[in-house]
Parts: structure tokens; sequence; C-alpha cells
């Protein structure tokens, strides 16, 4: 038995036929890539079945990308101090919240098992009291929220009536992606060209649909995470030492191919 949250049976059969899971063997599968962490001297990570289970479906049941996956999880989070250190729901996240720069919209397309939408909206948010970092750390700690709460594949990115200043730092970010992901970056110059690929009901009603109201969905997701603030704390005692790597070391130069510091990133 595992203790992972059961699946209705649509779901069911899109992780069966779209993420390769064999209900027989996720036991067994569940139990390889925890022996397998136990394993590493340098990895000290969560090994429940619900976490593990997440892993394997992102990977679509692939127990090397798992494995591979699971430790840049960690390795990329003790990299990167500045971006996780003292990481869940402070005053400043909860304020940042309630702007609402960040939602994730209560009803998926085409209904149970479809893709969620998630919504920022960076017009709210004041570049000269919040720093690019603490943005980016926010919207970190609300991945791993979804991560944990619901397993997910990214399908796409879709930009909106952004400033040309926007269109310039978004070029060099995807200039870091993979090529699967260069590919799942679109812009759109109006909401009537999103609805081409999102339908306009699937959107909150400040932008046209009946997929709930900002305000609200703000509210319900600052509840959660405030009553998920053990989980970020907790993640505190899980994390690599480099030194007990087996084989080569890894750092941000490795890793990333350039500092991976944001400290020492300056953007003109």
């Amino acid at each position: 038995m595992t203790e992972i949250r059961p699946l209705n049976e649509e779901l069911k059969a899109i992780a069966k036929n779209e993420l390769n899971e064999v209900e027989s063997r996720i036991v067994e599968d569940i139990s390889t890539l925890r022996t397998w962490i136990q394993k590493q001297p340098h990895l000290r990570a969560r090994t429940d079945d619900q976490f593990l289970v997440t892993f394997l479906r992102g990977c679509k049941y692939s127990m090397e990308k798992a494995k591979s996956k699971i430790d840049f999880y960690y390795t990329i989070k003790a990299l990167m101090p500045e971006i996780f250190t003292n990481f869940y729901m402070n005053e400043e996240f909860i304020e940042l919240g309630r702007l609402g720069y960040f939602v994730a919209l209560p009803n998926p397309l085409g209904g149970i098992g479809g893709q969620r939408v998630h919504l920022a909206v960076y017009k709210n948010v004041d570049p000269n009291k919040y720093l690019l970092s603490t943005l980016f750390r926010y919207y970190i700690l609300l991945v791993i929220f979804i991560d944990k709460a619901e397993p997910m594949r990214v399908k796409g990115f879709h930009f909106v009536n952004c400033p040309k200043e926007t269109l310039a730092i978004l070029s060099i970010v995807r200039s870091f992606l993979s090529e699967k992901l260069k590919q799942r970056f679109f812009i759109h110059k109006s909401l009537e060209d999103l609805y081409k690929v999102i339908p306009k009901e699937n959107l909150p009603i400040e932008y046209g649909g009946i997929n709930g109201s900002i305000p609200e969905i703000q509210a319900d997701m600052e509840k959660k995470l405030l009553d998920f603030n053990n989980y970020f704390m907790e993640e505190t005692k899980y994390g690599v030492d480099e030194k007990l790597r087996i084989g080569k070391k890894i750092n941000s130069e490795t890793l990333f191919g350039i500092d991976g510091s944001f400290r020492k990133l300056n953007i003109d």
C-alpha cells in the first residue's frame, strides 16, 4: 500500500496513457526511487510516497530522469541560498500575493483532468518596491506548492501586452531554456489573440471570463499557502552536501554555465 492521494477514474486514465503509470507497479517504482535516494551520501531528500510519485509522474516514469530531477531539485536550492533561505510565507510574500501577482485559476481547461491555468499580473507590482529576487522567490514558492499539491507538467507560457523591456528580458530568459521549453513560449499582442489558445471562459472575470475573480482566488490561495508553511519550513532539513557527492562535484558554473548568484546579475 502507498500513502498517495487517490485518483478518480478520469485521472487514472491520464496517468496511464500520458504519464506511463502502471497501477500495479506504483509501490515498486516508489520503493526503487526511495532506495536510490537513501544510498546517495550527499543527498538529504523527502522520501514520502506522495513526493516521490509526483516526480515519477512528472518524468513520465523514467526512473533515471526522476533521480536526476530530485537531485537537481535540492542541488539548485543549495546553490542559490539568496533565493531559498528563509523560504516561507512571510509578510512580504503575503503583501505581494494580495496584489494578485500570481494566482492559480480554479477550473482547468476541459474540466477535471484538464490543463490548469496560472495567471501572473505584473502591472500591479511596483518595481521600486520589490526586488527582482523577491518576485522570483514568491513565484518559486507558489510553484513548490503546486508541485506538492498537484503533479504538474508545464504546457506553455503565454505573455500578453508585454512592453519592450519585458520582451527583452524574456528573450534573455528564453536563451537559457532547452529547445523543448523554448517551443512553449508564446507572445500575444492582445487578449483576443490569447483567446484563440485559451478560451475566454477559462480566464477570470477581470479578463472577460467566468473562471473566478482574482481577489477571491488570491484570498483562497493565501490561506492554503499559510496552511502549508510547516512544509516550507521543514524544507530546511533537506539539501545536498557536495563534499559527500560521489563523482564530479556540482557548482554554479558546472550546473548553469554561468555564475548562478542573483546578487551578481545586473541587467541594464
